[in-house]
């Protein structure tokens, strides 16, 4: 539970309140008044720091998320651990459709209401992955297969060649559960199998051994010119990327999506939309984070290397499983936020370490910044033919 001023403002009546009836009761010595005092004071002051997110008057974190399957709903905690591929068990992994072709809510919005849940075990043996859906009993699979529960599989990720797992399903229990559930009957208009995928398999892929992943990051438009990873690195310690269209991390700011809203029509827009992985609030500018090339997030530094442009799937409600009726936000991010027919909304990061950890009310420190905003950019001429 995030601790608010209001919590402290309890604890210290409470702590009034409890010192008078010591007073009275027990008759106790002022001297033993003020140190009870003073010692109920430090502690309170140390849980305010400790544990209290940071001043409005400076941006901080307000919501961590991650998404352990490419497409479905995210699971929102208040801390979180990352590696050299992102947020633990961010993307790790992804469904096959039975034409070998990734499916994410662009092609079916209601994947945004397949829940996973991350269950680790005592050793990775034990870990299971736990998936539900509307109207769908439980699947339950190991978290990190073995040998002999998965196969080597080679996938195209946005023209990646990745080497991944997919989930060995001799009884087609997988196939069953997926198939069941994307393309049943009230899903029909949201693009019914043609008959090759009729006959075909459902599947579910996984990343491999994370010190065998293999998935460079882009460059993006970052201010350095050295490459994110250091080509003669081992393997595991190599920043790179799971299964995310591009890069470990995705950046939104609270402010800016205040002022998106206020162009939407009908139904306003939740972050949630737009499936960050780290959201900021506080004193912080809307598109402020346009302009930034690095920033400290807690004890972690991060370069902000790309403006996100954005497809339809933010016009998928994450509650419902459904489209915008008015097409938002895509429609109002094409009146304010296109350039070169592009759209854009939040930043990609990457982070400058292998290992670390943030936590909801981390401060937002701007490192390096002055960078043209893509909306500033000149728009491209069209080229001659």
């Amino acid at each position: 539970m995030q601790l608010t001023q209001s919590h402290l403002l309890i604890v210290s009546f409470l702590q009034v309140f409890v010192l008078s009836l010591c007073r009275s009761f027990f008759q106790l010595p002022t001297f033993y008044v003020i140190a009870i005092s003073c010692f109920t004071a430090i502690g309170t002051a140390y849980v305010a720091v400790k544990f209290m997110p940071a001043s409005p008057s400076v941006p901080y974190i307000t919501a961590l998320y991650y998404h352990p399957i490419k497409s479905c709903a995210a699971i929102q905690v208040d801390e979180l651990e990352f590696d050299r591929l992102g947020f633990l068990y961010d993307r790790r992994w992804c469904i096959l459709s039975p034409r070998g072709t990734i499916i994410t809510q662009r092609d079916i919005p209601s994947m945004a209401l397949i829940q996973p849940l991350i269950k680790r075990g005592v050793s990775d043996a034990d870990g299971v992955l736990e998936i539900r859906a509307p109207g769908m009993e439980l699947l339950a699979l190991p978290l990190h297969p073995s040998a002999s529960q998965a196969s080597p599989i080679n996938i195209n990720v946005w023209g990646h060649s990745v080497d991944t797992l997919v989930y060995n399903d001799e009884q087609q229990r997988i196939h069953q559960w997926l198939k069941t559930y994307l393309t049943r009957d009230d899903k029909k208009d949201e693009g019914e199998p043609g008959e090759d995928e009729e006959q075909g398999q459902y599947r579910l892929v996984t990343i491999r051994k994370y010190e065998e992943h293999d998935r460079p990051v882009e460059k993006g438009n970052a201010q350095t010119e050295e490459p994110v990873e250091k080509k003669d690195a081992p393997q595991s310690e190599k920043i790179q990327v799971g299964l995310a269209d591009g890069f470990p991390f995705l950046l939104c700011n609270e402010s800016s999506l205040n002022d998106l809203n206020r162009h939407v029509i009908g139904d306003k827009v939740k972050i949630t939309s737009f499936r960050p992985n780290i959201v900021i609030g506080g004193h912080v500018e809307p598109y402020a984070e346009d302009k930034w090339y690095r920033i400290g997030l807690g004890q972690s530094e991060f370069d902000v290397v790309n403006a996100c442009a954005r497809c339809s799937l933010p016009m998928v409600n994450q509650v419902t499983g459904k489209r915008h009726p008015e097409k938002e936000p895509v429609r109002s991010l094409r009146s304010h936020r296109s350039v070169n027919g592009e759209t854009y909304f939040g930043q990609d990061l990457v982070h400058l370490s292998l290992h670390g950890r943030l936590r909801v009310g981390d401060k937002v420190t701007v490192l390096e910044a002055g960078r043209v905003p893509i909306m500033e950019t000149p728009a491209k001429k069209d080229e001659e033919k």
